[in-house]
């Protein structure tokens, strides 16, 4: 059976906001969640996150998607 996650699941495992998690699914970083229950509460499947998951730390390194990783430092040179 399929073992589903909250968004605030989806947020603690990544290290992001749950603002952050429902950002990468919009722009397909991330699974689309599914709908569920009368609320419409937004859930993910597990594997299919940690599968995304994977592919960001392999793809990108382990901070995540390009727009989250730190900026490379810039050394002013000296002689001007």
């Amino acid at each position: 059976m399929t073992e589903l996650m909250s968004v605030s699941e989806v947020a603690r495992l990544l290290g992001v906001s749950k603002d952050t998690v429902k950002r990468w699914a919009r722009r397909g970083l991330l699974p689309q969640p599914l709908r569920v229950g009368t609320r419409g509460d937004h859930v993910f499947d597990r594997v299919a996150i940690e599968e995304a998951a994977r592919r960001q730390r392999l793809g990108r390194g382990a901070a995540g998607p390009e727009e989250h990783q730190p900026q490379k430092e810039v050394k002013a040179d000296a002689t001007t």
